[in-house]
């Protein structure tokens, strides 16, 4: 991170499903809507958040992450806040063609370099995990980014869309537990 967090724990939603995430179309910058499948999961991933102390939601602007955002804001009786910075990463001239195995890997004129990518990542996160209680909404790349740069261990299926995570920093460190597969608050420490 740029700079260092000032919050020592926040939530993480990747948001619910597209049918390019169906399609394994790449998407980056693209403004695809939820799909039913979609709209189910963010629903889902809401009430699982209720008791949740959350009290501020940032999201992506793009509509996926925007829909999952109001979805559980309405839930938890919260107006959601928008970063485009929380954006996926550009992919510039691959974008809604099928996502190629070595995607991540490539570089292309108006496509963003991962450099750039991670550091406007790491900005966004200095900039809002200010204190407890923020919920981010946005994308793989970027949970990628962020477990990467608080050198942190993904849950083995947490990449998943909606995917309810808490990211929370100990004397070891950052952690991150998959909330849909813990029974209570207890099993996170």
């Amino acid at each position: 991170m740029p700079e260092p967090l000032a919050g020592d724990a926040f939530h993480f939603v990747r948001h619910g499903q597209t049918d390019h995430n169906l399609r394994q179309i790449a998407q980056g910058h693209l403004d695809i809507a939820l799909d039913d499948i979609g709209r189910a999961q963010a629903s889902a991933t809401a009430e699982l958040l209720v008791g949740g102390a959350i009290s501020r939601i940032v999201s992506s602007d793009l509509a996926r992450a925007r829909e999952t955002a109001e979805r559980i804001g309405a839930r938890l009786g919260l107006l959601p806040d928008f970063d485009a910075d929380l954006r996926e990463r550009c992919f510039g001239p691959f974008e809604g063609h099928p996502a190629e195995p070595d995607l991540w890997g490539r570089t292309a004129d108006g496509m963003e370099t991962l450099e750039d990518f991670a550091a406007r990542i790491g900005c966004a996160f200095a900039r809002h995990i200010n204190g407890p209680g923020v919920l981010i909404i946005a994308h793989g790349g970027v949970l990628r980014v962020v477990a990467r740069l608080l050198q942190a261990e993904l849950p083995a299926d947490g990449v998943r869309n909606a995917a309810p995570l808490h990211f929370f920093r100990s004397n070891i460190g950052w952690t991150i537990a998959d909330l849909a597969s813990i029974k209570t608050i207890d099993q996170l420490t």
